[in-house]
């Protein structure tokens, strides 16, 4: 069970691309009434298993030491695999530019240029953007046809209404 919290981990740092502590931040979070409950009447939820619980779980994971509350690893891998969206494929374009953070450390480190990775993308993109006009050239055909059966109609009342 530990080692597919880690793997979830490890999706979680590529295809969201969340730090420890953001995760760690959302697995904390806590519904205020059940906080409520359990301190004012000791009333645990259904799992059994506090946020704290759940959070103090995934740091001893993250740590490399083994977790002594089992429930809580449990409650914490349906958590994991209850994560929405990851299953889904997550977007890869490129945004217009760089983000604000990007920006920051990009000039903290002295680097003047913009991110390798995002100007091999956009050459890419606008490598794909070029095309030939054959490309397009059957439907530019096909919307034409109309306009040259119109065009040879008026053309034969034309000519018909001469005689």
């Amino acid at each position: 069970m530990v080692t597919e919290i880690k793997d979830w981990l490890k999706l979680l740092y590529v295809k969201r691309e969340m730090s420890f502590n953001e995760i760690k931040l959302t697995v904390g979070i806590e519904d205020p009434r059940l906080a409520e409950n359990r301190e004012r009447y000791g009333i645990e939820d259904e799992s059994g298993v506090s946020a704290d619980e759940k959070v103090e779980t995934l740091e001893m994971i993250e740590r490399g030491e083994t977790p002594t509350d089992a429930r809580a690893v449990s409650t914490l891998l349906e958590e994991f695999r209850n994560w929405p969206g990851l299953d889904a494929v997550v977007d890869q374009s490129v945004d217009a530019g760089p983000s604000r953070y990007e920006e920051i450390a990009m000039r903290s480190a002295g680097i003047k240029t913009s991110n390798p990775r995002r100007v091999r993308a956009k050459e890419a993109e606008e490598e794909k953007k070029e095309g030939t006009i054959f490309g397009f050239l059957p439907l530019y055909l096909v919307s034409a046809v109309p306009i040259f059966i119109t065009v040879f109609a008026v053309g034969i009342m034309f000519v018909n209404s001469l005689q």
